[in-house]
């Protein structure tokens, strides 16, 4: 079972992951800071939507 500390650190690098499947999905020099911006907050949303459904709860 996951601990506390491990469910922190997996959302602690949420950020970082969601940057990194930006990147994967789109060409980051041809985008716009504000497309940027608006793709990593869909993506980011979505990653801590899964990790709340996935990761036990305390």
């Amino acid at each position: 079972m996951a601990t506390n500390q491990t469910i922190e650190t997996v959302k602690d690098m949420i950020p970082t992951l969601a940057v990194e499947v930006l990147a994967a999905k789109h060409d980051l020099s041809a985008m716009s800071y504000p497309d940027m911006i608006h793709n990593l907050h869909n993506i980011m949303t979505d990653l801590f939507d899964a990790a709340d459904d996935v990761l036990p709860r305390d």
